[in-house]
């Protein structure tokens, strides 16, 4: 009999954890019972899941029967005479997903799953990367201030510099940006620095004007800080220092 035949919907070989650390069950009943899980009806013969399973029909019929006393499965036959012509398999769902017992239609109460084995070097190392996924999680740091301030100056470098979308924030721009962050710069100080810089012919047409160098050190700032008198305008300015990010963008484009 092929799968198709059966009303097959197989589900995977996940296993709820109530079956898994059952220490009633032994692994033969466990599988089967998964297996008679995966069918929406489960009508196959002894001797398929036999074939299934490896195992004779004796063996299977055996587990069934013990899954049976348990309480694990219940099924239904149709006969004909003294002949049973179909017979219908169905997993209990108290039984199988640990459900004790359902109050009122809505409230779902659950067995508690039986306790991990001791001494035992899989159940050990699971739980030893849970606890340390759940240790990970809780050492994550929150979010730098001073990244979203080293951000927020570079596009506004970039809008002023008239720069490629795809110029980037690398390494020793941001390392310098954050360096006099640090110092006591506010964000509003280097930005007035950066449109200073944008206004004086002499770094604009000689290039020098890249963030890197505006932050390079306390002195090229306070230089662009103190820049404020005299400046031509090379070309057109995009931003200002009191602007926003969205006011910039609104004037650029």
């Amino acid at each position: 009999m092929k799968d198709e035949n059966l009303n097959h919907e197989f589900k995977g070989v996940w296993i709820p954890a109530t079956i898994w650390l059952n220490k009633e069950l032994s692994i033969q009943e466990k599988m089967l019972l998964v297996k008679i899980d995966s069918f929406k009806e489960c009508f196959a013969s002894n001797q398929y899941l036999a074939d299934f399973m490896g195992l004779s029909v004796p063996r299977v019929k055996a587990i069934i029967g013990n899954l049976r006393k348990l309480g694990f499965i219940h099924g239904k036959e149709e006969r004909k005479g003294n002949l049973t012509i179909k017979r219908t398999l169905y997993v209990d769902p108290m039984k199988f997903h640990g459900i004790a017992r359902i109050e009122n239609d809505t409230k779902v109460v659950l067995d508690s799953i039986p306790p991990r084995i001791e001494n035992n070097t899989h159940s050990n190392t699971v739980r030893n990367k849970e606890e340390k996924e759940i240790k990970d999680l809780s050492a994550t740091p929150p979010v730098n201030q001073k990244d979203i301030d080293c951000e927020s100056v570079f596009e506004f470098w970039k809008l002023s510099m008239n720069k490629h979308a795809r110029t980037i924030l690398n390494k020793d721009r941001a390392s310098k940006i954050k360096a006099r962050l640090k110092e006591g710069y506010s964000v509003d100080e280097i930005k007035q620095a950066i449109t200073n810089c944008s206004k004086s012919a002499w770094n604009m047409n000689n290039g020098v004007n890249d963030i890197e160098y505006i932050c390079r050190n306390q002195q090229n700032l306070d230089k662009m800080l103190e820049t404020t008198q005299h400046l031509s305008t090379p070309g057109k300015q995009l931003a200002a220092p009191q602007q926003s990010l969205d006011d910039v963008l609104k004037r650029a484009f």
